[in-house]
């Protein structure tokens, strides 16, 4: 019997399997697992997941050891929804220079790095950090529109836009390039959503809440110089939980 045969017998047996005790889970665990099995069994190449272009990091040497990446440089395993298909267990990373979503196969005969297409991807999961597309908003910044789904409350919710910028410079007579986090967040707050550069922004968005913005920023001066992204995070939720707006 073929290897085909083989994972068809395997992909059937587990399919009735999972029929048995479908009465007794949750649909959307059941759909998780449907998935899990099903990626598993056919080739990722037959599902449509490496509908891309291939990718090569033009950035591996660097003088700080930075990079182009969100949290770390290599493949993690994540999730993602792809031209409206779930994909699960996927080896990836998230180029923040680009603004792309890389790939990498899990053939065990071949290894290939691809750059997916922005434009087919609704939404990704990687490193417990949740992204979505926001329309509404990508038009005023750079990129294709991916933002963290950072903190989601009554009132307000923030969302971060991750960005590195690159910077050049020349040792001992070679190119070299380091990367550097450039923030975004984007404010949501009575169904529409504000581009919040620096606390200065909040002024137009809700002024009468401003200064009380300001006396958060003062005590929490530690927090804003050496994690601006936790700083916002927490001073949404402060805004939200008083609902002083």
């Amino acid at each position: 019997m073929n290897n085909f045969c083989h994972k068809s017998l395997l992909f059937l047996s587990i399919f009735l399997c999972l029929g048995l005790v479908s009465y007794a889970q949750p649909v959307s665990v059941m759909d998780n697992i449907t998935h899990h099995v099903y990626d598993g069994l056919v080739s990722s190449e037959n599902t449509g997941l490496y509908n891309g272009t291939g990718f090569k990091d033009r950035f591996l040497d660097s003088w700080d050891d930075s990079h182009i990446y969100l949290d770390s440089s290599v493949f993690i395993s994540g999730t993602l929804v792809y031209n409206n298909q779930l994909y699960t267990s996927v080896s990836m990373k998230y180029d923040l220079y680009g603004d792309n979503v890389i790939i990498r196969s899990n053939d065990h005969l071949s290894s290939f790095q691809v750059e997916l297409i922005a434009q087919n991807i609704s939404g990704f999961t990687i490193n417990n950090r949740d992204f979505t597309k926001l329309i509404d908003a990508w038009s005023e910044l750079e990129g294709n529109g991916f933002f963290e789904v950072a903190t989601l409350g009554k009132v307000v919710s923030l969302y971060i836009k991750h960005v590195k910028k690159r910077k050049k410079e020349t040792i001992n007579n070679v190119l070299q390039y380091s990367f550097l986090k450039d923030n975004h967040y984007v404010f949501l707050y009575n169904d529409a959503y504000h581009i919040i550069y620096n606390i200065k922004d909040f002024k137009e968005v809700v002024p009468d809440t401003y200064k009380q913005i300001r006396d958060f920023k003062k005590q929490n001066k530690r927090l804003y110089k050496t994690d601006p992204d936790s700083f916002m995070i927490a001073l949404v939720k402060y805004l939200d939980e008083n609902q002083n707006l």
